[in-house]
Formats: C-alpha cells, sequence, structure tokens
C-alpha cells in the first residue's frame, strides 16, 4: 500500500518554482545534491535486497523449492531480518525517493516574477466580458500564480530533463520494490487485497482485472528474481555497464548530463533511420529478384524496401535532406555540450528540439520508403466485407469500375505526395527549431543558422 501510495505521489504535477518565494539558488548545485543523495538511496536499497536475499537463505538441513513460499524453510529470525529488510525498503528508501524526485520536479523550470506580466493579466482580465459579469454578480476573481512569472531562471532551474530522468528511474524501482513486497505476502492477505482492488475496479467502472494483470502468487524463485532485478536497476543507475549501456540507464547528474543521455539515444535513431533510406536508395540501381517469401521475422526485417523509380527520386531527395539535417544536429550538440556551452542557455528546448527532429525523420522515412504500402493495406482491409457487392458492380459496369479505380489510383498517389511534403516542411521546422535552442549572445551560431537554411531550401526545391 505504501508503495502504490508512493508511485501516485511521485508522478503528482506540481507547480514550477517561483523565484518571488525563495532566494536566488543555483540549479547546478541542487541537482549535484539531489544525485548524490539519490545514489546514496540506491546504494541502500542495493545493500538491503542482498541482506534479504542472504535472509532467505534456508536453515541447515532444510531445503527450500522455487515454486514453495519465500519463507519456507526459514527458521524464525531469518523471517525477522527479512520483514526488518522489506520494511527498511518500503518504509524508508522509498519515501527518501519519491521526495527526490518530487524536489528536481518542482524546482524544473525557477520562474522570476516580472511586476510588469502581473499588472498585463490583470488588465487583460478586466477587459474580459466573463471577469466583469463574475464581478457584477459578486464574485471575487483571483489571477493565477502564473499571471506574475516573468522569464525562466536557467542557472537557477535543475531542468525538465534532468526531473523527468529521476521520476522515471524513482518510479521503476518503486515498482520492483512493491512487487518484491507483494512476493512476501502471505496468500490470504493477498486474497483480501484482489478482493478489495475488484470492488475498487467495480465502483469507477473499470475493467475488471484478468488472472494475468493481478500480482502473481508469491515463491521463493519470484522474491529472488526480484531481488536479482534490483540489484541491476540500481547498479545499472549508478553507472555500471554490465547489464545495460551507460546512455540508456545511468541516471544523470544535471540537466546537461540529461541531454547528452536524450542527444546518444536520438543518434542511434537518426542513424538508424538514415541508414534504412540510404540501403533503400542504393539498391536501386539495378533490376532484382524479388527476395523468396519467408517466415523468419529477422529476414523480413533486414530485407531493404522494393521502390519504384518515381518513389526512388523521393527517396534520394529525402536522403539528402536528412544527411543536412545529420551535419545540422552534430553542430548543433558541439555549441550546447562542448566545453564552452554558455550557462544561460535553455538544455530543456534543445532536447524538445531534439526529439522532435527524431519523430520528423521517422514520419519522413516513413512516408518515403511505406507510405503507399500502408495505403494499400488499409484498402484491402475496406474491401474484405464488401467484396460480394464489388463483384456485383464490376459484372454490370465494367467501364465505370475501371475508372474509378485509376481515379483511386491518381488519389493514392496525391495522397503520399501530400504526405511526403508535409513530413519534409515538419523535418524542416525541427531543423529551425534545434538551431534558435542554440542561440545565444556569447557563442557564434552562424554555422548552424547557415545549415538550416540549407535544409530549408531543400525543401523549397523538392
Amino acid at each position: 500500500m505504501l508503495c502504490a501510495t508512493s508511485l501516485q505521489a511521485v508522478h503528482t504535477d506540481t507547480l514550477a518554482a517561483d523565484a518571488g518565494e525563495q532566494p536566488a539558488q543555483n540549479g547546478w548545485e541542487l541537482s549535484e545534491r539531489i544525485y548524490d543523495d539519490m545514489q546514496t538511496l540506491l546504494k541502500k536499497v542495493h545493500k538491503d535486497t542482498t541482506s534479504l536475499s542472504l535472509a532467505m537463505r534456508p536453515s541447515a538441513g532444510r531445503e527450500a523449492d522455487a515454486d514453495a513460499s519465500p519463507v519456507a524453510g526459514l527458521d524464525d529470525a531469518s523471517i525477522k531480518a527479512a520483514t526488518a529488510m522489506l520494511q527498511a525498503l518500503a518504509s524508508d528508501s522509498v519515501p527518501k525517493l519519491v521526495f527526490l524526485a518530487n524536489l528536481a520536479h518542482k524546482h524544473r523550470a525557477f520562474y522570476v516574477p516580472d511586476p510588469r506580466a502581473a499588472e498585463q493579466a490583470v488588465a487583460v482580465a478586466e477587459a474580459d466580458p466573463a471577469v466583469q459579469l463574475a464581478k457584477a454578480m459578486g464574485g471575487q476573481v483571483v489571477l493565477g500564480d502564473q499571471a506574475a512569472r516573468g522569464a525562466k531562471d536557467v542557472r537557477a532551474s535543475t531542468g525538465e530533463l534532468f526531473a523527468r530522468e529521476l521520476r522515471d528511474s524513482v518510479s521503476r524501482v518503486i515498482e520492483l520494490v512493491a512487487q518484491l513486497c507483494q512476493s512476501f505476502m502471505d496468500p490470504r492477505t493477498r486474497e483480501a487485497l484482489d478482493r478489495a482492488q475488484q470492488r475498487r475496479d467495480q465502483g469507477t467502472g473499470a475493467r475488471a482485472r484478468s488472472e494475468a494483470d493481478r500480482a502473481p502468487r508469491g515463491s521463493r524463485g519470484l522474491s529472488l528474481s526480484l531481488t536479482k532485478q534490483l540489484w541491476e536497476l540500481t547498479d545499472s543507475l549508478a553507472g555500471s555497464t554490465e547489464h545495460t549501456p551507460a546512455h540508456i540507464s545511468r541516471l544523470p547528474r544535471n540537466n546537461r548530463e540529461a541531454l547528452l543521455k536524450v542527444w546518444k539515444q536520438s543518434e542511434l535513431m537518426l542513424h538508424d533511420g538514415l541508414e534504412e533510406l540510404r540501403t533503400s536508395c542504393e539498391e536501386q540501381g539495378g533490376e532484382e529478384e524479388p527476395a523468396p517469401a519467408s517466415d523468419d521475422l529477422a529476414a523480413q526485417w533486414s530485407a531493404s524496401v522494393s521502390l519504384s523509380p518515381e518513389e526512388a527520386v523521393q527517396a534520394r531527395h529525402a536522403l539528402a535532406l536528412l544527411e543536412r539535417g545529420e551535419v545540422l544536429q552534430r553542430a548543433v550538440r558541439r555549441i550546447v555540450v562542448g566545453a564552452q556551452s554558455p550557462a544561460h542557455l535553455d538544455l530543456d528546448l534543445v532536447g524538445n528540439a531534439v526529439k522532435e527532429m527524431v519523430e520528423s525523420q521517422d514520419d519522413l522515412v516513413a512516408a518515403v520508403l511505406y507510405g503507399e504500402e500502408e495505403e494499400e493495406e488499409e484498402e484491402e482491409e475496406g474491401e474484405g466485407d464488401g467484396a460480394g457487392e464489388q463483384d456485383d458492380a464490376e459484372k454490370g459496369t465494367g467501364v465505370q469500375v475501371g475508372a474509378a479505380t485509376d481515379a483511386g489510383a491518381a488519389l493514392e498517389t496525391v495522397d503520399q505526395g501530400d504526405a511526403i511534403r508535409e513530413a519534409r516542411t515538419r523535418f524542416a521546422a525541427a531543423c529551425a527549431a534545434l538551431a534558435r535552442a542554440a542561440e545565444h549572445e556569447s557563442i557564434d551560431t552562424s554555422e548552424v543558422e547557415r545549415l538550416a537554411g540549407e535544409v530549408r531550401a531543400a525543401v523549397d526545391q523538392a
């Protein structure tokens, strides 16, 4: 129950900090302190789970089956020690982890109050007919704190990216701790909780939970498995690469490291999209025999998409555009995360722009390589139910059906072309947003601006 409440608390949204409520702070230093405290707690979780696994060792002369209860074969002292470890995890470590995650989230964006913004908000509210009516009826209009907010103080903020990473990591730890505690739960207690959950679902109108959705029956094997998962997770968050690459799992120290993590993952996705498109373009040079049908999913996945001559032209245009975008994002990265990156730069804007760039590239690659195939699949699904009606129509009005088919094919081509144009435009906008996010008075962004202009020009010429 405590873990469930903690999970809800860590996902509860809180207002960003206001500089009017507290003295100016150093967001970088606050992030470092939160990181250090988080690592201390993660080490404690690792230590407690280790002690728990030791306490679960059966007493001398007793055997423990993996399917048996986690406490089967344990003496009273071992059961007492295991209980103490579970209580330490659920009632001590979990609330502290939630506190740190919420602290980073609260200070993710630190705003400086602006009296002029407050005055302007009041003037706008006074001119609102709804506000005037409310006052005439004796109501009192209260403006929120957002009205007085001015510019974001980047130096005082921990950052959206950093806060998001911490909340996600803490949620994963709490979920495993909750499952571990449930694995030790007495069967009768588990049944009572399941019945209570069913009553809550009925009261809220939620879908009744299946057997698969419910917590699995506790066993020694399950408890040891969850203990191992907690070990691996805490090690990964501390920076160990034994189980997971650091750019995927390691907990960032600050918003810059959080941005680097996002950027590394985005670069891999951008590279994969480029390679997929580049491979399809390179294999259009000669006529190749179609690949034989295979049930092997790996073979189907690795097989390149066959393009018509017209589609190949579109693909080469898109490839040139994406290659320019790749050069742009590398140039921005040198500026943003380099040794001379300005402290006033809003890294959250950069991170959001990078994510938008990845999504827009995916849309463009999909529109070029798979747009027509997806439309054909949708048409086949729609024709399934009305196949008989279509056959009858074809018998009586062959010419009309043929004309309609030609018109449909033309419309299909137009639709695919529109999708590609929209995807190109979106990609160019994402590149422009990335260039703007890197703008700062203390650095030279002329190269970035030039590259963004080249992307825009390539779209206009396509």
